[in-house]
């Protein structure tokens, strides 16, 4: 929890959410708000921002030969130096779509139509 846990994620090359079911998960946007790139499974929810705003990677399919795949090819992008651009395009995501300016605005909209 807190410092411990944001120390942790901000220390790792990529997180890795190969979930089955989310609503909005949290844990996403503190790994990517901390530039750390995401691997994550279509059911998380995330994976059209992931995809459009290449914060990461996401899993073709959910099973355990995807995420090794996956992590060939994040060891791949680390060695390139392209991990690099992967945090900073992932804490881009979350800084642009993710702020409460950008969330209110959204809703307004939504509400007053």
């Amino acid at each position: 929890f807190g410092e411990e846990k944001l120390n942790l994620i901000s220390n790792m090359d990529a997180f890795y959410h190969p979930s089955r079911y989310e609503g909005m998960p949290m844990s996403i946007l503190e790994a990517a708000g901390l530039g750390v790139p995401c691997v994550v499974s279509v059911p998380t929810n995330m994976a059209h921002y992931i995809k459009e705003d290449n914060a990461g990677i996401v899993l073709n399919e959910n099973t355990a030969q995807e995420v090794a795949l996956s992590m060939k090819d994040m060891e791949v992008r680390k060695y390139t130096k392209q991990i690099a651009q992967l945090g900073q395009n992932a804490l881009a995501m979350v800084e642009n779509r993710f702020n409460w300016t950008t969330i209110t605005e959204q809703l307004y909209k939504v509400y007053a139509a």
